[in-house]
């Protein structure tokens, strides 16, 4: 039985409109032979008059006499997941038939890849957002203003500053934040504050960092959970009393973290953004963390530095977009310097995609060499999702690993807005009395 058919008939007895196949994943590679000609026939005949042309008329102008006979009156979704399903079983077959011949040729420097691009479009297939009336979704935005107002919690995955958190509401569903900053100037330091944030709030955290070993990353998050310098745990200077005191902290973990994870992917093995998108999809992380994120690759990419950036960045926009989740990259400033897009490598175009740009940057230059622990970082926010901007000193303390809101030297200062709350609603109570 040429389940495409069975498909087809039903799609021209419920009038599914073509601006509903995205959602049911419905397309012209799903069907095969004279399905296609029907497909793409019933599909002009739409654009031409608006509506789809009767059976009788397929049959005539097609020769299709006895293409919709036989076939049982179940629903849309029952015949476009048999389409699927056939159609994933073809893409089997054609894998099989392709590591076969890989084999046998001794290409296995190709297996892995074959194996993860076919994985990745099975999975792509059938996961599709629905379209909306504006309606609805005005709803959800107000019902999640209310969980917010009556919670008192931020709109997403907290950052752990103030300031960012108050403008911004942490970070939110689809969102692309990018962290630009000259070499050594403390991104992937600020990218373990993020993370153990979101972790401490309760948030699902996945991250990866591409320029040192998951290790190194873990060491950097056990020393700010304990204040202590990570050179201590690094060079094993650490005394009995604080040994036992950090195993507590680690066992503490486990178990105020039991319904919630951070793990970290090792960056030697993790360096496409195919393994990504597949470790992205299984874990269903609420926030993902990528440090370094301009050596990520592209499977058979092979254009120009600028364009790999810009492709990557791209496929990770739609992969917050798609599984609804939040991402944090770091990049490297180029020739254009800090504190302007210009600054990021393909930066007009990577703005196109960023939801929130930060600048973080040295207080003075000065301080690029200087062997002090305690220094300040400037952040600056260049681009808010929202247009909001803004500039935090942030104190940045390599003895106790800590790095926490100084000053806020643009923009409004969050960390006092509960006692101004409280004082405007005395305020308030007052006038009413008065009245």
């Amino acid at each position: 039985m040429s389940v495409g058919f069975g498909l087809l008939k039903q799609i021209l007895s419920e009038e599914i409109y073509p601006s509903q196949f995205v959602e049911l994943s419905i397309s012209g590679d799903k069907f095969i032979g004279n399905e296609r000609i029907v497909f793409d026939f019933m599909l002009n005949h739409f654009g031409l008059y608006n509506e789809y042309p009767q059976q009788i008329t397929i049959q005539r102008e097609l020769d299709q006499d006895s293409c919709f006979a036989g076939f049982p009156d179940e629903s849309v979704e029952y015949w476009t997941n048999e389409v699927i399903q056939r159609w994933k079983f073809q893409q089997t077959r054609t894998l099989i038939s392709r590591l076969e011949n890989l084999i046998e040729n001794e290409n296995t420097d190709t297996l892995s890849e074959v194996i993860n691009t076919t994985q990745h479009t099975l999975q792509e297939c059938g996961n599709i957002g629905r379209i909306k009336d504006i309606s609805e979704v005005q709803r959800e935005v107000l019902v999640n203003h209310n969980r917010v107002q009556q919670l008192d919690v931020p709109l997403g995955v907290p950052f752990g500053l103030p300031f960012l958190d108050g403008v911004s509401g942490g970070t939110q569903v689809g969102d692309v934040v990018i962290i630009a900053g000259k070499p050594a100037v403390g991104k992937s330091q600020l990218t373990v504050k993020f993370g153990r944030a979101g972790y401490e709030a309760g948030y699902n955290i996945l991250a990866i960092c591409t320029e040192m070993p998951e290790k190194q990353v873990a060491r950097r998050d056990l020393a700010m959970l304990s204040n202590i310098n990570p050179n201590e745990l690094k060079m094993g200077r650490l005394s009995e009393f604080a040994k036992t005191r950090i195993v507590g902290l680690v066992d503490a973990e486990d178990t105020a973290h039991q319904d919630n994870f951070y793990k970290l992917l090792p960056g030697g093995i993790y360096g496409k953004v195919e393994d990504i998108q597949l470790a992205v999809k299984e874990l269903k992380p609420d926030l993902v963390i990528i440090d370094g994120a301009s050596i990520i690759r592209m499977d058979s990419f092979k254009g120009s530095r600028w364009e790999k950036n810009i492709e990557v960045l791209e496929a990770l926009k739609h992969l917050a977009m798609k599984q609804e989740t939040r991402l944090i990259l770091t990049y490297h400033f180029g020739k254009g310097g800090e504190g302007s897009m210009d600054g990021i490598y393909g930066g007009q175009a990577m703005s196109q995609f960023a939801s929130v740009i930060i600048s973080f940057e040295l207080e003075r230059e000065e301080d690029r060499n200087n062997p002090s622990p305690i220094q300040y970082r400037i952040l600056n926010l260049i681009k808010g999702r929202d247009g909001e901007s803004g500039k935090l000193r942030v104190l940045f303390d390599m003895n106790r690993s800590t790095l926490e809101q100084d000053e806020v030297i643009e923009g409004t200062d969050f960390s006092n807005m509960e006692e101004e709350e409280e004082q405007n609603e005395e305020d308030d109570f007052r006038l009413y009395e008065e009245i």
